[in-house]
């Protein structure tokens, strides 16, 4: 059979705060903000508490990351990577032709080496043709992507083209469309 308590309201604030693992200040203040609804009652001039339901073994809220996340790091991307310099390039290629070795069957491997001399040859083939348009005067480049403003007055006399020629010839250059800047009055200003 479960013993009831008569009274429930038995402990004063210090010996409630102590159940609640918390200051009697804290007790009060929670009083003061309305926390504590029920939990009380006041009887010649004195705050009396009932003990409380149950008392929590972690007192800390466990709300969120308590810890910074650990930083991923994405390996793998060997063909678009930045590298700092040759030497790791040439490194991680060392390795990825390791793993092809042992991925590829033999006979394969066997016919690599023509696949690289193949390979030599048609880039040479490919370079020989483009000197070859070279010296006919065709060039790959044909359109260089300038801008030329010829509709410019005085376009084709040299000094247009000089470093000093908006010093030389200013009423040339001197843009037509925007009307000078004048500065306003002010209000009190005649």
């Amino acid at each position: 059979m479960k013993k009831s308590n008569l009274n429930p309201y038995d402990l004063n604030r210090t010996e409630y705060a102590e159940l609640l693992g918390i200051t009697p200040n804290a007790v009060r203040m929670r009083l003061r903000h309305g926390k504590l609804e029920g939990e009380y009652k006041f009887e010649n001039g004195k705050y009396l508490f009932r003990a409380p339901e149950a008392v929590r073994a972690n007192i800390g809220l466990t709300t969120g990351q308590k810890t910074t996340l650990k930083k991923i790091y994405r390996r793998g991307n060997h063909y678009k990577a930045h590298y700092p310099n040759e030497a790791f390039r040439k490194h991680n290629e060392m390795k990825m032709l390791a793993k092809l070795k042992y991925s590829v069957d033999d006979e394969v491997q066997s016919l690599m080496p023509e696949a690289v001399e193949i390979a030599k040859q048609k880039k040479a083939e490919r370079m020989r043709e483009l000197q070859k348009d070279l010296m006919r005067g065709k060039s790959p480049l044909t359109n260089y992507g300038t801008f030329f403003n010829e509709s410019s007055r005085g376009y084709g006399s040299p000094s247009y083209h000089s470093a000093r020629a908006d010093i030389m010839q200013p009423d040339k250059f001197r843009n037509r469309q925007r009307v000078e800047y004048k500065p306003k009055k002010g209000p009190y200003e005649i």
